[in-house]
């Protein structure tokens, strides 16, 4: 079997692999890809280092995870050569299904606290003991909240939302980790070295390689053509809806003989 001509024009280059008007491969995505995951791997040790010092920096280093995850598999897409192995499929699903358990599982949890302490502010003003000692309510609740969390017992603890997020992200966190601690990010890369050809062969049974043309004549038009007004969309409804709310406050307040200005004065 051979390879019928012609062969095309950018089936050499070893930095961009484009064809059918689309691209598969460029060479510089790869440093985005590795130092992003070097980054979800520092940020995941972060986040277990600011659970019991500097607790307020947890939420950061987790933000921090999630976006340095997100870049990290946006930028693999533009780094395909050879596809992905059986066993990395198999842990970029477990990631994803980590991901998908851990992240609702706090939000749900940071729910129940929120309610939590509405229901000490309750119980704080009902004994009227909002605002003693020159500690406000809130204050005062959240204290009160955050005693009863730490009598909790140890089954308590272990079947808490809290330690479901705790579990699913670490194991989230370790499907990149892992590979990125035995991955050497200077002898890894070779470059754009593969190239895609059509299944089918031609009449003479030759392989065809896939043309570089086709897909969308002007690639950049199409995209400005479709983002820019859906943008100004987005941003009128932004506008709109705030204006709209600000005018339902203003109505609400003036029928309870109070008054609010639509701008600042």
């Amino acid at each position: 079997m051979r390879v019928a001509e012609p062969i095309p024009e950018n089936f050499w280059e070893g930095d961009v692999t484009r064809s059918m008007g689309n691209v598969q491969c460029i060479s510089w995505m790869y440093p985005i890809h590795i130092s992003c995951a070097y980054v979800v791997l520092v940020a995941g040790v972060g986040c277990f280092v600011t659970r019991f010092y500097g607790k307020a920096l947890h939420r950061w280093f987790g933000v921090l995870f999630l976006l340095a995850m997100f870049w990290t598999m946006g930028a693999s897409l533009l780094i395909y050569t050879t596809g992905l192995p059986g066993p990395i499929m198999f842990f970029f699903f477990i990631m994803l299904v980590s991901m998908s358990i851990g992240l609702p599982a706090i939000k749900w949890h940071q729910a129940q606290m929120a309610a939590r302490r509405a229901e000490a502010v309750d119980q704080l003003v009902r004994e009227g003991k909002a605002g003693v000692d020159g500690v406000s309510v809130a204050a005062a609740a959240g204290a009160r909240v955050e005693r009863e969390m730490e009598r909790r017992t140890f089954l308590e603890r272990l079947l808490s939302a809290k330690a479901l997020h705790g579990l699913f992200m670490t194991i989230a966190w370790y499907q990149i980790a892992g590979r990125a601690m035995v991955t050497n990010p200077f002898t890894s890369w070779e470059g754009c070295i593969t190239y895609p050809a059509m299944k089918a062969l031609d009449g003479a049974g030759n392989l065809v390689l896939a043309p570089v043309e086709g897909g969308f004549d002007d690639p950049v038009g199409f995209a400005v053509l479709v983002e820019v007004p859906s943008v100004l969309v987005f941003v009128a409804i932004a506008v709109g809806g705030s204006f709209l709310g600000a005018w339902l406050a203003r109505r609400k307040a003036a029928n309870e003989g109070e008054t609010i200005q639509l701008t600042p004065a």
